[in-house]
This record gives C-alpha cells, structure tokens and sequence, in this order.
C-alpha cells in the first residue's frame, strides 16, 4: 500500500494541474491575439483606421495652409506687381483646393482598398504592395502641384514667386515657368512609375515564393 499511494497522489496531481491549465486557458488571451496577427486582419484595419486618421488631418491641415495663402497674397501685393500677385495667388489657391482634394480622396480610397484585402496567407505584405502604390499617387499628385503653382507665381509674379515658395529659382519668363511645369510632370511621372513598379515586383516575388513552395510541398511521385 505504501507503494501505491505516491502513485495515486502524483496521477490526481497530474489530473488536478492539467484541469487548472484547461480553465486557465481561457484566461489567456496572446493565443488568440497571435492568430489575428497572422492572419493580417489586424494590419488592414488598423493601417486603414490609420491612413483615414492622416486624410483628415490633412484636409484640416490643408484649409488651414489655405487661409495663410490668402493671408500671404494679401501682404505680398502690397509691395509690387500686385495685380499679378492677386491673381498668381488666386489661380494657386484654385489649385491648392484640388490638389487638398486629391491627396484627401486618394487617401480615403487606398485606405478602404486595403482593408477589404483579401486573404493571400501573407499579413503585411500586401498591405505594403498597396503602400507602394499609394505613395506614387500622392508624390505625382504632390509635384504636378508644385509644377502648376510654380510655373504660376512665375509667370504672373516674376522674381517674387521665390518669395512666396521659396523652392522656387528666382527667374522671369514664359520659358522659366514652363521649365517649372514640365519639371513637376515630370518627376511626377517617374515617381509613379517606379513605385508601382515595386509595387508589382512585390507582388510578382511573392508569387514566384508561394509557387516554389507549392512544388516543395507536393509529393516525390507528382
């Protein structure tokens, strides 16, 4: 008897502890949140949530880089060449409200395009394809602005366009500002090349990968 009561009391222990792990299993919530990791619905909803967040701290940023324009045309047309001034500085702002316009929206929507992402097996790989893509829309977006307002203030302000954007070279004339335009096209153009491009070739690796790996997992005999 002496023999077997070590034995009973280690088995109801062994009962006992795998009982408590069972219960204490609900309790433990980094199972459940590595599962969501993995499978990438985490990453498309926060980076979405995220990417709205930037949209409209953008729109807000922008009406408020708005209103400064008008108050900077205000106080430049003071000096000189004020009637080309005021209407330089009104055609940007026409144009700064498009360009708030695009930037907001291009946001928005590459912001839901990436929650409603299907599921591929890969969590955050997608979500970068996508980033790629959206940072082309929005540094095009960016320089063709900066190409349009520059050749703007150019040919209606002069020298005094370097003042009010102060990446702009002092210069005068048709050809200057139209040097500006085709600049900002331009880059525009090649940024959205080749970031959609490695936006693809993200997208083409991890194709070749996942093919490579369906023929390692297939049988000696197929």
């Amino acid at each position: 008897m002496s023999d077997l009561q070590p034995k009973e009391n280690v088995e109801k222990f062994g009962k006992r502890a795998v009982t408590f792990w069972e219960k204490a299993q609900k309790y433990l919530f980094m199972r459940h949140i590595i599962r969501i990791f993995s499978q990438g619905i985490f990453f498309k909803k926060v980076y979405g949530v995220f990417l709205k967040v930037i949209a409209v701290a953008t729109a807000i940023t922008g009406a408020v880089l708005w209103v400064r324009g008008w108050v900077l045309i205000s106080e430049m047309s003071r000096y000189s060449e004020a009637a080309g001034i005021i209407i330089g500085g009104f055609i940007v702002e026409v144009l700064l409200i498009i360009f708030l316009y695009a930037c907001v929206h291009t946001l928005w929507l590459r912001a839901v395009e990436i929650e409603n992402l299907p599921e591929t097996g890969y969590a955050v790989i997608p979500i970068i394809a996508t980033s790629f893509k959206l940072a082309g829309d929005l540094y095009a977006v960016i320089s063709v602005f900066l190409g349009l307002a520059s050749a703007v203030l150019i040919w209606f302000t002069g020298e005094t366009a370097a003042y009010i954007l102060p990446f702009i070279e002092p210069g005068r004339g048709f050809f200057a500002g139209l040097i500006s335009l085709l600049m900002g096209l331009g880059i525009g153009l090649l940024a959205l090349v080749g970031l959609y491009f490695l936006s693809e070739m993200t997208i083409v690796l991890v194709d070749i990968a996942g093919r490579l790996q369906g023929k390692k997992e297939l049988p000696a005999g197929e």
